[in-house]
């Protein structure tokens, strides 16, 4: 049987262009043996120089499972096992990367002179990264956070932008405006109204749009970052947290903010139990790993709290994964960050001493990086999807939606190990650390294992 049989041509192709090639090769039933014995000839004798990326492929590797060897052989040995009766067939052994995220269209890509070098710059807006994570597509059904409470406690929020000035303002600090602009650009990602930056428009000739995840969500900035650079105190950062859950009736807190997490155990730690019990009682805490990457060990607290929604940032232009962007483990091992949005150069509405850090102009919006802007983004998910749970019968897992949901029961078996009974007979066993989604009462909560209460309707669960 001529080689351009078994060849597929991109191996064709890959022989051709190059003098040793990395190939798969797979042996026909029965005589794997056989292709391996002449392979390992050619393998062991070889001594050509590998350079560059061909140093990525092994010089034999065997896959019996599925009848496969993966060698980098000469081309004429290529073109010989094309011909070979004991090969099925001859494919290109390729460079595999890590898949990129969602990024926005062409369209959503624009280009100003910024810093101080009037250098050109890409920069995207929350309008077209709502359109990453679906958000424009839940608003368009009705799903826009009507009804949904959040509070982010940072710098504060402005009342006069015209993206903000439906939110509300409160403040633990005797200072109450945002002098910084960094709590404005988050409570604008997170609901902000559709506003059209004017002057970057006509500068560059496009419509530059920016709106919130869910413009319709009940948004309380809570100033608890103060000092025109934004710094404030553990303290302070808790008695917000009490104001957001107490006199606000907050389903959801966002966090974007952080200091270094240098406690053994989360136990230590003045976050855990205050996220703890948040969490027990049904309210979404949802903060930034940390601007601290890329090096492992460098979520920031509260983040590295587990009870908290933990997020990092990528790229939503090239897809990759920010290097400021803090990594895990934990310092108790924790796998963090929970998950990752788009946080690098986000162009949204801002005021004080940030509104010039984009371009040196004051015109009350700029593009910003950091992991806080990646938690907003996710936060508004959020309160789209907890919009949704109030009047479906759709809940929201972290690895997507569970539709038509069966309710399951639960005991606590022996040595700490729950039993999961679904309604078809089938039996789950969960330790401690297991997460459960569960209804209480109008609301549904993650919680571990041993936080079930006797009542709960368990819906799911995440295998940890």
């Amino acid at each position: 049987m001529p080689f351009v049989d078994k060849l597929t041509a991109a191996a064709e192709r890959l022989a051709h262009s190059i003098p040793v090639a990395p190939v798969i090769i797979k042996a026909k039933p029965g005589r794997f043996d056989d292709v391996l014995h002449a392979i390992r000839g050619i393998a062991a004798e070889g001594r050509f120089l590998l350079r560059g990326e061909l140093e990525i492929f092994p010089k034999l590797r065997t896959i019996p499972t599925f009848n496969l060897i993966a060698a980098l052989l000469p081309r004429e040995w290529i073109f010989d096992l094309g011909e070979a009766r004991e090969v099925e067939r001859v494919f290109p052994n390729k460079i595999v990367h890590i898949c990129g995220y969602p990024t926005v269209p062409p369209e959503g890509v624009f280009e100003y002179e910024r810093g101080a070098f009037r250098e050109p710059r890409q920069f995207t807006t929350t309008y077209w990264t709502k359109r990453v994570i679906g958000a424009d597509v839940a608003n368009r059904k009705g799903y826009d956070g009507t009804g949904v409470k959040v509070a982010v406690i940072d710098t504060g929020v402005s009342l006069t932008h015209p993206a903000t000035r439906h939110m509300r303002l409160d403040s633990v600090m005797l200072q109450v405006h945002d002098e910084n602009g960094h709590g404005e650009h988050c409570c604008a990602t997170v609901g902000g109204k559709r506003v059209r930056d004017e002057r970057l428009s006509r500068k560059i000739g496009r419509d530059v749009w920016t709106e919130g995840m869910a413009p319709n969500a009940i948004v309380t900035g809570i100033k608890a970052l103060g000092w025109v650079i934004g710094t404030g105190s553990t303290d302070g950062i808790l008695k917000a947290v009490e104001l957001g859950f107490s006199k606000y009736r907050a389903d959801i807190i966002s966090m974007s903010l952080g200091s270094p997490s240098t406690e053994e155990r989360p136990e230590d730690d003045p976050f855990y139990e205050p996220m703890k019990e948040l969490t027990e009682r049904g309210v979404i805490v949802c903060c930034a790993a940390g601007n601290e990457g890329p090096g492992s060990n460098t979520i920031s607290s509260p983040g590295a709290m587990p009870d908290v929604l933990t997020v990092g940032a990528y790229d939503p232009i090239t897809g990759k994964v920010a290097s400021f962007s803090s990594r895990g483990p934990t310092n108790w091992n924790d796998i963090k960050p929970d998950c990752i949005m788009p946080g690098v150069w986000i162009h949204a509405p801002v005021v004080g001493v940030l509104d010039k850090a984009g371009d040196n102009t004051k015109q009350r919006f700029s593009p910003l990086s950091g992991t806080c802007l990646a938690g907003d983004v996710d936060l508004g998910g959020y309160m789209i999807k907890e919009a949704m749970l109030g009047d479906t019968v759709m809940a929201f897992t972290p690895s997507g939606f569970v539709e038509d949901i069966v309710i399951a029961h639960w005991f606590r078996g022996e040595n700490d190990v729950y039993e999961i009974e679904l309604e078809d007979g089938t039996t789950i066993q969960a330790t401690p650390e297991h997460k459960f989604l569960v209804k209480r009462g109008d609301k549904f909560v993650w919680v571990r294992a041993d936080m079930l209460r006797e009542n709960d309707e368990v819906v799911t669960w995440l295998d940890v």
